[in-house]
């Protein structure tokens, strides 16, 4: 979201074009010209939007060889009534945990490898990324 600028109309008008963007795709998902840059127009902007356009993921549901675990606000899993810091971008996410080896599990979101829980040690090493 962000005002992108202002211009001149053709009589002189002042235009201030406030975007609402889906950042994973691109998509324009509005382009309105606002009467004043404040929070209450850019409010009722995102509520419009959001009413139009709800931010939902589609269901997934993990093998059943998976252990799930929901990743709290603070972005954590409990593991045996300890607390494993995963990430805070997947808060109130299910994640997905496949048994690889003794007390070695890879770490999903839906079908993306995050990385690998090391359940003796209690630590979660994120995947590299490919260069």
């Amino acid at each position: 979201m962000d005002f992108k600028g202002n211009f001149n109309t053709g009589d002189g008008t002042r235009c201030d074009p406030f975007t609402v963007t889906d950042a994973y795709s691109r998509y324009l998902i509005r382009c309105q010209i606002v009467s004043r840059m404040d929070f209450s127009q850019v409010r009722a902007i995102c509520e419009a939007a959001m009413r139009e356009y709800p931010r939902t993921l589609a269901e997934f549901i993990y093998p059943k060889s998976f252990l799930g675990r929901k990743v709290n606000n603070n972005g954590d899993i409990s593991w045996q009534r300890r607390r494993v810091f995963i990430s805070e971008v997947f808060r109130f996410e299910e994640i997905g945990l496949e048994h690889v080896g003794e007390d070695l599990y890879k770490v999903f979101f839906h079908d993306v490898e995050l990385g690998q829980f090391d359940a003796e040690a209690l630590r979660f090493r994120p995947a590299r990324l490919p260069r």
